[in-house]
């Protein structure tokens, strides 16, 4: 192989994990997300601010 094919697979192959980075945390990653809500106690928390969100 030489010097001009080696950069030019290095370029396409790059790209290419870049375009698939790209699309997988757009299109897949963000349908994984959960929110779920916990119920955290506070110790010595003012009555003011019981209840609160």
């Amino acid at each position: 192989m030489n010097r001009r094919k080696f950069i030019k697979r290095t370029f396409w192959g790059l790209t290419g994990i870049g375009v698939f980075s790209g699309w997988y945390a757009w299109q897949i990653e963000p349908f994984w997300l959960e929110f779920v809500k916990v119920k955290m106690p506070i110790k010595n928390l003012p009555n003011d601010l019981v209840g609160k969100h």
